[in-house]
């Protein structure tokens, strides 16, 4: 298996499901990812809780190994240029979790959790254009909790990845 690359995609390379450009998108998201959270997705509580009752432990540890498996599993048959922008897209997101949450009272926070949680209760068609921002602000908080991204410095040139990408994604 290729370092970096989750083994649970270990089945999915063997049947070539993805090619070298997809599991090189995915690594280097899941150590952009891994790279910024400051929590595990299964706690050491957890994990040994499932050492205890199952005799085995998840492959899926880090927020990285998370995001990695599960764009990979969603979206595995996306032509590449798809896929790419959903990775970027990921990048996205919690560059600008950091950038929108970090210094900010707890109630702004827990104000765009709620808010997501009520947009999130509708169906997308249901959705006004403040819904449609309510739910990605809401998913941006949950980052920001989940991940434990208080505190933490954004580093230059992801600051500026995100700079472009927003500039590239205003032009079309």
């Amino acid at each position: 298996m290729m370092q970096g690359l989750n083994p649970a995609l270990s089945e999915m390379v063997a049947r070539g499901q993805l090619d070298a450009p997809k599991i090189h998108g995915l690594i280097r998201l899941k150590n952009f990812i891994d790279g910024y959270a400051k929590s595990n997705f299964v706690s050491t509580e957890q994990e040994n809780e499932q050492q205890q009752k199952f005799g085995t432990t998840t492959d899926i540890k880090t927020w990285g190994d998370y995001f990695q498996t599960e764009i990979a599993s969603r979206f595995f048959d996306a032509p590449a240029a798809d896929f790419e922008r959903i990775l970027e897209t990921v990048r996205y997101d919690v560059i600008a979790a950091l950038l929108v949450f970090s210094g900010k009272p707890e109630s702004f926070l827990k104000e765009a959790v709620q808010k997501g949680h009520l947009a999130i209760a509708l169906t997308e068609d249901q959705w006004s254009a403040e819904d449609r921002e309510d739910a990605h602000l809401g998913i941006l908080a949950q980052y920001f909790v989940d991940m434990k991204l208080d505190g933490v410095a954004l580093k230059t040139q992801d600051r500026e990845w995100f700079d472009r990408f927003a500039r590239a994604a205003e032009v079309v």
